[in-house]
């Protein structure tokens, strides 16, 4: 463990600090902020192949960021944040089409001019051949499936009950003719076509296949298939426009003028068209981790680490870790407002402390891992939000982390004593003084290759003299092939790998994969 230590740039900027915390605009604390969350897991009438289960943890994950975790002033009341979902706390129902149109057009008659309004849609995106001959330069209806969409037969009707691009920019217009600010995020996919050249089996890609959305007799699967296929053949790079930009699934912002009574919007999407998006255990590296959404559980991460952002930043931020995590695609997409500041605050310096809360004979926070707390963080204790960190009255240290909470004990630090539960002070908070940050790299090793295993046995036992040698100073856990890791292996001849030049030749080598 290495300790990056903050308290001298806390010090330093503690009065500032305390007086940016009260610079909120007011508009946003005396706007009304609504939710909708979606999270579709299991689809009673595709194959259970297709059903999902990450969607329930995002859905839970944001629900708990909004009434818990998002910074002063705003505020997500519980009862304007509405939960579709099965299996999780505080959900009002199953989203099913009928349920979520219901939501969006109680949204459109309820919020007021300058409201807030943040959707979350987590499950599976689709493609469909569009319904109004026209309507879409590709051919293609972006579409949302909802858990009880049926089996595609009546050509014309499209997917029985699912959500299409129009379906969805027509509610959310109903909600911004009231004058509303919107947030949407989709963490889906609309291509059942892209797949990951190399596969890790912990990760689980949102996408589902054309075939098994189609109902009715073989010639009729056969013929609906045919037409499909035709559309894909015909739509060329469905991801990309004319100029070459790469294009969002749902196109919801708008393309010419607008009343300026309208509400905005701001828009991301966890994929292009043409490409999926995965869910997987995360935090990596932490023991039986739960599955989450790749693309919700990095926003809300990057948005723990630092709340005053624009949507502009944000997104930066996300693609920016995307891109530490050697990742290739997908390829998120961010359009409409960026840069307005996320929830509608104004810039401030957002300061990392949180109420002690004492229950039990325990100690928490409500702040984790998303917000890089880890265990052997400090956190000085102070007698109310507002002192300096020079009246810390001791310090505590991370025992154990979840996502949006940690477990907390008084600790000796700074030359102060550890503080008995009974003596740390009523309302006191817990201030960041110092961050521990593990250089632990996760190794994936190389995937036994036929006619190459002496050599994969050699990269092996380099890897584990590397792994147990600590007096070299190399900090790395190993994993099997195929399990998510920050490095991965793999052992092929030259003239193996895909694209290889014609001069290529058959001698083994060691690759880094993707």
């Amino acid at each position: 463990m290495i300790k990056l230590t903050r308290r001298t740039l806390l010090v330093g900027t503690s009065a500032l600090t305390m007086a940016g915390m009260v610079s909120f605009r007011t508009m946003a604390a005396s706007r009304t902020y609504h939710a909708l969350l979606v999270a579709c897991t299991e689809y009673p009438n595709l194959p259970q192949r297709n059903w999902l289960i990450g969607p329930k943890n995002d859905a839970g994950l944001v629900h708990d960021y909004l009434l818990k975790n998002v910074p002063d002033p705003v505020r997500f009341a519980p009862e304007n944040v509405t939960l579709l979902a099965k299996d999780v706390p505080g959900a009002s129902g199953l989203p099913t089409h009928a349920a979520i149109k219901a939501a969006l057009a109680n949204l459109a008659a309820k919020v007021q001019r300058d409201d807030f309004v943040y959707l979350h849609l987590s499950g599976h995106g689709a493609q469909q051949p569009q319904m109004a001959k026209g309507d879409e330069t590709d051919g293609l209806d972006e579409i949302f499936l909802p858990v009880d969409i049926e089996k595609w037969i009546n050509r014309d009707a499209g997917v029985p009950n699912a959500l299409v691009d129009n379906e969805i920019g027509a509610a959310l217009d109903a909600i911004r003719d009231k004058g509303a600010f919107i947030w949407v995020v989709f963490d889906c996919c609309h291509s059942g076509t892209a797949t990951r050249a190399v596969e890790v089996d912990d990760e689980l890609e949102r996408k589902v296949e054309f075939a098994d959305l189609v109902g009715g007799s073989e010639a009729e699967r056969a013929t609906a298939i045919k037409a499909y296929n035709e559309v894909i053949s015909a739509a060329g790079s469905r991801g990309v426009d004319d100029n070459g930009t790469r294009k969002p699934a749902f196109t919801l912002t708008p393309t010419g003028g607008e009343p300026i009574t309208k509400g905005k919007l701001v828009a991301f999407y966890a994929a292009q068209t043409v490409e999926t998006t995965p869910e997987m255990p995360l935090p990596k590296g932490t023991a039986d981790a739960p599955r989450f959404g790749l693309f919700t559980f990095t926003i809300l991460s990057k948005l723990a680490e630092n709340p005053n952002v624009t949507y502009r930043q944000l997104g930066q931020a996300v693609l920016q870790q995307y891109s530490a995590d050697s990742r290739t695609r997908p390829t998120p997409l961010f359009e409409g407002e960026l840069d307005a500041r996320v929830f509608g605050t104004d810039k401030t310096d957002a300061v990392m402390q949180w109420p002690v809360v004492i229950k039990d004979g325990e100690a928490t926070i409500g702040a984790g891992l998303l917000h890089r707390l880890s265990p052997g963080s400090k956190l000085a204790i102070l007698p109310s939000a507002l002192s300096p960190l020079s009246e810390a009255v001791g310090f505590l240290e991370v025992q154990s982390a979840k996502n949006l909470e940690s477990r907390v004990k008084p600790v000796e630090f700074d030359k102060k004593p550890a503080l008995k539960l009974a003596d740390i002070p009523a309302n006191a908070y817990a201030r960041v003084a110092e961050i521990a940050v593990d250089y632990k790299l996760v190794v994936a090793r190389p995937a036994a290759t036929k006619g190459l295993e002496k050599e994969a046995a050699l990269v092996n036992s380099v890897l584990d003299e590397l792994a147990t040698a600590k007096e070299t100073g190399f900090n790395i856990e190993l994993v099997e092939s195929g399990k998510s890791a920050e490095l991965r292996f793999a052992v092929m001849r030259e003239n193996a790998v895909r694209g290889a030049t014609k001069d290529a030749t058959d001698k083994p080598a060691l690759w880094f994969l993707p």
